[in-house]
């Protein structure tokens, strides 16, 4: 019987011996990917006016935001980033923002008929996000998406930070174009492939795949430049050409 204990003592010995040969697999995992971090800095001036029947007004919205990502990048994408075929990393951060806006013009019919005048500020606002660095859908490209993380919004209008002041209730809600909420952007709309779909809680921003694993990109976001006329909406016309620094190390 001592002799079996001793056979079994022994095994199991070897077996716990061999345990830490097996517990490498995740450091040997692990050292297959680089914490890379990316930093972004935008800031933009957003105007806006409308010439019509209805309404005569014009807004403008001065603004700036800034958040730090880290992202667990494999190291075979940063040895040649232009080769990827297929990359999705999750990231989580806080975004930071500030603003100074305007809203001011006249309802000549319909509601809150009259003249009108709001001003929004914004100062040191948080914003919590989900992120990812993705293939870019263009050739050349990583795609950095980002969407509010429990919240419908990105930075609120109204808020320990922010504040609305208008002088009726046209407007007091926040922003209508270029707002904190859809991160200072007009028209939301995102691709999918070869489609586009209109939403304000989701943001992708383009960057060349040259930014891994140190580098430096110079982009515009938002991008948002138009004018319509017609004799339902009166002309209005729109201009909101973001300067935003992404840089990574």
């Amino acid at each position: 019987m001592r002799g079996r204990l001793t056979i079994l003592g022994l095994a199991l010995c070897a077996a716990l011996a061999a345990l830490p040969a097996g517990a490498a697999a995740p450091s040997r995992h692990a050292a297959a990917t680089k914490i890379v971090t990316v930093r972004l800095a935008g800031s933009g001036v957003g105007s806006w006016s409308v010439d019509s029947p209805s309404d005569r007004g014009q807004s403008a919205m001065k603004y700036s935001w800034s958040g730090t990502l880290k992202f667990k990048v494999p190291t075979r994408v940063l040895k040649n980033p232009g080769a990827v075929k297929k990359l999705n990393v999750p990231s989580r951060a806080t975004l930071v923002a500030s603003w100074n806006g305007v809203l001011q013009g006249e309802k000549l019919s319909g509601f809150a008929t009259g003249p009108y005048r709001c001003e929004y500020h914004g100062h040191g606002v948080r914003a919590p996000v989900n992120a990812s660095l993705t293939k870019g859908v263009k050739r050349g490209t990583f795609d950095i998406t980002l969407r509010p993380r429990d919240q419908q919004e990105f930075f609120a209008a109204k808020g320990d930070n922010s504040t609305v002041n208008c002088t009726t209730t046209y407007g007091e809600s926040g922003p209508p174009h270029f707002g904190p909420n859809w991160l200072f952007r007009d028209t939301t709309s995102i691709r999918s492939g070869n489609r586009y779909y209109q939403t304000s809680n989701t943001a992708i921003i383009s960057v060349p795949t040259k930014l891994l694993p140190r580098g430096t990109a110079k982009v515009v976001f938002p991008r948002e430049v138009g004018s319509r006329n017609s004799p339902f909406v009166g002309k209005i016309v729109w201009k909101n050409l973001g300067k935003l620094v992404v840089r990574s190390r």
